[in-house]
């Protein structure tokens, strides 16, 4: 699991004569690979912005739309808002690469870049021999796992500005969590029973727990999916944010129905060994603006640290002499 000590913030001002005064941008200049990335932004007269990260090529590898932060909106008394954009950071990213913001004020966009320093990850590699039923469902070309794939892919990258909003820290998905059989990350062979091969990327984290163990949303938010797919079996997903989703693979029931609003340490289900799996476990996957995520990076800590923002919102005002 990576690990990364909290590098400080740093301060962007952007200013621009289409808008009404300058607002002030606050995100890391350094995050892990793996690791979420908060943005936020203070000002008036915004109506919606976007961010992205954006490799020296032009290559986007991801975006994220921004959202009201919610209450208290206006520390400055001066109509502003807080705005904030939650992007995951690929485990494939690492080196220099660019934060883009636009800004729109209802007439005008405007473009600013700052750098962003991507750290690389260090992550398992592992081997996995798959039998000759599992080899045939990995390998299978129906068109059942296309449309459930394309489902899923477009639910999670949906950013609903009206989502729930969950503020608070995230907490493990099992009362006790059991032996860690694969971690987020992991770099995967996949041995088939006649002698072929493939890898992947594994991203969420595998817990070995027996069949009918009780699995629990890892924080409060609204379930958009449920159902029983080829490859993940009985798979349930939690919206917690605009972008931010929680997913849990394999499941031997499910306990919770579309549309249903849970708390976090809630039972959602019973892990199981349902789908593509060489033994029962559960996976447990986070996904933020459609990026994978490492679900150990979110455990005891809230993902939108409003006071402490505030706070620094307040600082850069007074250092600006407001």
């Amino acid at each position: 699991m990576n690990r990364l000590a909290a590098p400080l913030f740093a301060f962007i001002l952007l200013s621009s004569s289409s808008l009404v005064a300058e607002p002030t941008v606050i995100a890391k200049s350094t995050v892990a690979s793996g690791g979420v990335l908060p943005v936020y932004l203070y000002g008036e007269g915004i109506e919606a912005f976007t961010v992205e990260i954006a490799a020296s090529s032009g290559e986007i590898l991801v975006t994220a739309a921004g959202f009201e932060a919610g209450s208290p909106v206006d520390p400055l008394g001066m109509g502003g808002v807080l705005w904030c954009a939650l992007l995951g950071v690929p485990s494939t990213a690492a080196g220099e690469y660019r934060l883009v913001f636009r800004t729109w004020n209802g007439r005008d966009i405007e473009v600013v870049g700052r750098d962003l320093d991507i750290l690389p990850g260090e992550y398992v590699r592992e081997t996995i021999p798959l039998s000759t039923d599992m080899s045939d469902l990995r390998t299978s070309d129906d068109p059942r796992i296309l449309r459930e794939y394309a489902l899923l892919r477009n639910i999670l990258l949906t950013s609903r500005p009206g989502a729930y909003r969950d503020t608070g820290p995230f907490v493990l998905p099992l009362e006790t969590p059991g032996p860690v059989s694969s971690r987020f990350g992991d770099r995967r062979t996949y041995r088939y029973a006649d002698g072929g091969s493939d890898w992947s990327i594994h991203n969420g984290i595998d817990y070995a727990v027996p069949v009918g163990t009780p699995v629990t949303a890892c924080a409060d938010g609204d379930v958009v999916f449920e159902a029983d797919r080829m490859l993940t079996g009985k798979t349930v997903v939690l919206e917690h944010l605009p972008g931010v989703f929680s997913l849990y693979y394999h499941l031997s029931s499910i306990t919770v129905a579309e549309g249903r609003r849970v708390s976090a340490g809630e039972t959602i289900g019973l892990s199981g060994s349902t789908g593509l799996v060489t033994g029962p476990h559960l996976h447990w996957e986070i996904r933020v603006a459609g990026v994978a995520v490492d679900p150990g990076t979110v455990i005891g800590r809230p993902l939108i640290d409003k006071s402490s923002i505030l706070s620094m919102i307040l600082l850069l005002d007074n250092q600006k002499g407001r």
